[in-house]
């Protein structure tokens, strides 16, 4: 589901807090120094705060692209909502934290006594997770107590068994002793075996890239990306502003001085720029630190996996990454060209940079199991999944007289779950 930024920057600051407070148990049990203590947790607030600017900017930026691909592509977007769950959030956060609690005791007994060794450490998707499934229960009868337990049974299985079968299918962990801890698996597990439809590739996208003419654009990693978002960024302006962009719709800065032509252009670069160089800054920081909270769950079971959260698998995907991205981006595109040509009423606008950024963590998953190949398959696979799913889940949740929309296939398959089974 997509959130509003107001709700984004909430969670965003619910997590930092739980980020600092397991860092600093950690580091008070090994005895750091008080200016290590002090270094750490400074790189975390300092990351924190360039993470939540890269929301603005990005936010905005999000506006903008997506007002200019709508007039070129002659469609009349649904931006993704999602008011129902943000009621939940706010009104049973508690709630949901609790939840949240009693499902990670239910993973770690299940990593401790079963063979599904994975933890699942990304507190910022279990938030997300059970408050779609407290927003479709209650439309149920169920009364609150079993709506708790049965959503903590559901994420405590679902957080030890998917990054398992995620594990075995990509035949060993992603990064060191871990695996992605983002609920996209059914997208994920989807596009990789798209990758393998089309024979098998032993040829990884490193040795690709190593012998052929675009090593010097593909090693560049995040700035390759800067550089392409920033040409798709000029390119669509400029088409929509011969097509007339100018006149339908007028930016307004500075005392009422009117930007057109270059001057959108401008406007949408400088705020790609500065979003994408705070997110930069944010991941640097935050990688930096990021074994201490690692390293107080391997304390918990010393012989669990775990699930980390989606920035820590952007390391070492240099190659992959940068076509992981273009091509779930281009996916997504010639997908909203292909909904635009058919006249799809009611068009979810989806985000097109965090398809991007998930293009590149399912690429990374792709490539070891069916080299370049299956690197390109997949990536592309998951640029239109991630842009049909949200407009399919508008037409379900209207149905239960919600407003929203989902992102994932695992959201999608749960709501359907649970709308069989408890709703109706």
């Amino acid at each position: 589901m997509s959130l509003t930024l107001e709700v984004q920057i909430s969670i965003v600051l619910m997590m930092s807090l739980f980020f600092i407070l397991i860092t600093l148990m950690n580091q008070i049990k090994e005895r750091e120094s008080l200016k290590q203590l002090i270094i750490v947790q400074s790189k975390i607030i300092l990351g924190i705060g360039l993470f939540l600017m890269s929301l603005v900017f990005l936010n905005s930026y999000y506006y903008l692209i997506s007002s200019v691909i709508c007039y070129v592509l002659k469609i009349s977007p649904v931006y993704m909502s999602s008011a129902s769950f943000e009621t939940v959030l706010i009104e049973k956060w508690f709630v949901i934290i609790c939840t949240v609690l009693m499902a990670f005791v239910i993973n770690v007994a299940l990593a401790y006594y079963t063979r599904f060794k994975h933890l699942f450490i990304a507190p910022f998707e279990m938030i997300i997770f059970t408050t779609v499934m407290m927003t479709l229960l209650q439309q149920s009868s169920l009364s609150i107590s079993s709506q708790i337990m049965m959503m903590a049974v559901v994420l405590g299985m679902v957080m030890s068994i998917a990054p398992s079968i995620t594990s075995k299918l990509c035949k060993g962990e992603l990064e060191g002793r871990t695996t992605l801890g983002l609920f996209h698996y059914l997208d994920n597990w989807l596009c990789i075996g798209a990758g393998n439809l089309f024979g098998k590739c032993h040829l990884s996208t490193e040795a690709f890239v190593e012998n052929s003419n675009f090593k010097r654009i593909l090693k560049k990693g995040f700035s390759g990306v800067t550089f392409f978002l920033i040409i798709t960024t000029v390119l669509l302006t400029f088409i929509a502003y011969f097509q007339g962009y100018h006149e339908q719709t007028r930016l307004v800065i500075l005392n009422q001085l009117i930007v057109e032509g270059i001057g959108l252009q401008v406007i949408n670069v400088l705020i790609l720029l500065m979003g994408i160089g705070c997110f930069y800054g944010f991941y640097r920081l935050i990688i930096s630190v990021y074994p201490v909270y690692l390293s107080f769950f391997e304390k918990i079971i010393p012989t669990a996996y775990f699930a980390t959260d989606w920035f820590y698998q952007l390391q070492h995907c240099r190659y992959v990454g940068l076509i992981g991205f273009i091509s779930s981006y281009v996916a997504a595109l010639v997908t909203l060209m292909y909904l635009s040509f058919y006249q799809v009423t009611e068009i979810v606008m989806p985000e097109l940079v965090s398809i991007g950024l998930i293009g590149v963590l399912v690429s990374k998953m792709a490539n070891q199991v069916n080299g370049v190949k299956g690197t390109l398959i997949a990536s592309f696979m998951n640029g239109i999944l991630l842009t049909v799913i949200p407009t399919l889940s508008l037409h379900f949740l209207k149905a239960l007289q919600l407003e929203g929309s989902f992102r994932s296939l695992d959201t999608f398959f749960i709501s359907q779950l649970l709308d069989r089974l408890f709703i109706f």
